[in-house]
């Protein structure tokens, strides 16, 4: 008798987190939609994370452990991925301190089933505190549900039945985490698994490389608790900057881009440099003038990202045997 093989590759790459592991597989676990397996890739903890891990596996036989030298998250995601059955239909990325709903596989595989051209799906999220709860005033569920996009030099906002497109995803990404981003695994393999050169932003990255393949589905539902840490806050860090940047010129620049694709990921760096400095002009209407010489000079940094991507893309086109218009 063949062996049969699971719908969907589940892959949680994990780091130093046994005080969130358990409840992150257990989330898991709990998944109406059964028919699953899961990779745990451990990156080289230092605590108990791998034996919490590994009393799971002894109970579930669809859940494997392994473990390796610690090399980043975008490198654990892509080692996790290469250890799942290649017959699979599906890959999502859990992290190691998120919350699924149950039915966050069975709605996301449903949506797929439903909407055959469509290359992936997605969901929102709640937010949940490092002890549990969910923070006062929590609105990341209504905030991701604010999906904008660029149609020619107009944003748009998308409505709930409508997918998420690449001009979306570049515009602002609301594709939050991996967690929320089931991925048809024919498309994963196609663009390549997660850059570490984009770390924090390597999710990002992905999400636009899917999206460059065709529409992303939507589910307007909070299937996601996603963990906020406040000594996380990677946003206002030189490297999520400098990781930010980097993916807003690989979008200019990817030469797989159509010509369109190309016009909207411009277009979204430009987009990208004024909505920068109108925060700017806020703040010094405000009298905050630190705050305003730092979004000034962030401005100045989207800007000049931008040109070098235009550079690289010229550069790109002019190399022999191209002949791409």
């Amino acid at each position: 008798m063949m062996a049969r093989h699971p719908r969907v590759s589940i892959v949680i790459p994990t780091y130093n987190a046994e005080a969130y592991v358990r409840a992150t597989l257990d989330s898991v676990l709990a998944q109406t939609f059964e028919d699953w397996e899961l990779v745990v890739f451990d990156d080289g903890s230092t605590d108990s994370t791998v034996e919490v891990a590994t009393s799971v596996a002894a109970v579930d036989d669809r859940v494997h452990v392994l473990r390796d030298a610690n090399e980043g998250v975008a490198a654990a995601r892509n080692r996790g991925f290469a250890a799942t059955d290649p017959a699979t239909e599906f890959v999502i990325f859990l992290d190691n301190d998120d919350l699924w709903h149950p039915d966050l596989l069975a709605t996301l595989v449903a949506r797929l089933d439903e909407r055959p051209a469509h290359v992936s799906a997605h969901a929102v999220a709640d937010s949940i505190s490092p002890d549990g709860t969910r923070p006062d005033g929590d609105d990341l569920a209504e905030t991701l549900r604010r999906r904008q996009a660029l149609q020619g030099s107009t944003v748009v906002t998308l409505e709930a039945s409508e997918p998420t497109t690449f001009a979306a995803v570049g515009y602002v990404n609301k594709v939050l985490t991996p967690g929320l981003h089931l991925v048809r695994r024919a498309v994963f393999e196609q663009v390549g698994g997660f850059d570490p050169a984009t770390v924090p932003c390597d999710d990002w990255d992905m999400a636009v490389r899917v999206s460059r393949l065709g529409d992303i589905g939507y589910c307007d539902r909070a299937l996601l608790q996603w963990r906020r840490h406040g000594e996380a806050q990677s946003y206002r860090s030189p490297a999520w900057r400098k990781a930010y940047f980097r993916v807003r010129r690989k979008m200019i620049a990817d030469p797989s881009n159509t010509p369109e694709q190309t016009r909207v990921a411009q277009a979204c760096a430009r987009a990208d440099g004024r909505n920068i400095l109108q925060g700017g002009r806020a703040a010094f209407a405000d009298h905050d003038y630190v705050g305003a010489v730092k979004q000034v000079a962030k401005a100045a940094n989207a800007y000049a990202s931008y040109l070098a991507a235009l550079a690289s893309r010229a550069v790109t086109r002019l190399r022999p045997g191209r002949t791409d218009s």
